[in-house]
């Protein structure tokens, strides 16, 4: 049976869902890289004003020159969905491979890459992050979620402050932006931590106009639709550990995920075009016009 799943995701299966990413790449992932604030390009000691530094690095749009200002774990991984329950802030740096060597506060991952998908149309990401969600689509910011003062001055317009994530913080609805079929466009997505402890969130992705299950404990005489319940953003199809994880979660924290989740990652294979080619195939026989011709 055709799963989509590339070779590298086959090897890695089985060893869980990763918490920051995998050490593997399969194609498609985006590549993340953790930065102390707290240190130099050099790696020598600096006063670090997080809010100020992170502002700094998105005026730069996260340019190589305005990150070279900080230091820089040499040690890459690969994200292919953001889904981290509540962890110690630690494993950040022991994932990254600088446990011991790294204070677990007052860092950032910064993850970039590609994305497409073969419906054209308006799409948004929602969101939550302990303590910073930051997300840009072709270097555009559409996406701030912040427990902490604001990084910049983005504002939500929709939903704002109706529906409660697991982290029991409001998820952050951004602004929708347009896709073509098939056309990659550039994602950073940016995660941090100031003062240390615990992190947690997640990266939801919601297509405009396609229907969504609701979720019935969201439900309100105000409100009675209810929460869409949105899938991960994911540059790969899911694995059994990936869904194993969104049902814990549900269980544990009463908080549901789609699992069917748009696969959004640009892959060198043909699984993802075979895919789209055989769905506009059936839209198009669906909806076709029937003519008949008399002789």
């Amino acid at each position: 049976m055709e799963t989509g799943l590339s070779s590298a995701q086959l090897e890695r299966a089985g060893g869980g869902a990763a918490l920051f990413g995998y050490d593997k790449r399969a194609e498609g992932d985006l590549v993340g890289t953790l930065y102390d604030l707290k240190r130099d390009g050099n790696g020598g000691n600096r006063e670090c004003d997080y809010t100020r530094d992170v502002r700094s690095l998105v005026e730069a749009r996260f340019s190589p020159k305005a990150l070279k200002g900080f230091y820089r774990v040499p040690k890459p991984l690969y994200l292919s969905r953001l889904l981290l329950p509540y962890t110690a802030a630690g494993e950040a740096p022991k994932v990254f491979g600088v446990e011991g060597k790294m204070d677990a506060r007052q860092w950032i991952i910064h993850y970039t890459g590609r994305f497409q998908h073969y419906l054209p149309g308006r799409y948004r990401f929602a969101g939550d992050f302990d303590d910073i969600l930051l997300v840009f689509v072709d270097g555009e910011l559409v996406l701030e979620s912040n427990w902490g003062e604001p990084i910049t001055d983005f504002r939500p317009e929709e939903n704002v402050d109706k529906y409660v994530s697991f982290t029991t913080k409001p998820i952050t609805y951004g602004k929708w932006f347009a896709l073509k079929p098939m056309q990659p466009a550039r994602i950073d997505i940016v995660i941090g931590e100031n003062p240390g402890g615990w992190v947690g969130g997640f990266l939801l992705v919601e297509c405009e106009g396609r229907p969504y299950a609701r979720d019935e404990g969201s439900k309100t005489a105000e409100d009675p639709s209810g929460r869409a319940i949105l899938p991960l953003f994911s540059t790969q199809p899911m694995t059994d550990d990936d869904l194993a994880l969104i049902r814990g979660i549900a269980h544990s924290n009463h908080f549901a995920i789609a699992e069917d989740a748009p696969v959004m990652g640009v892959r060198g294979d043909d699984v993802v075009a075979r895919y789209a080619a055989a769905k506009t195939a059936g839209e198009r026989d669906r909806n076709a016009d029937i003519a008949i011709t008399i002789e």
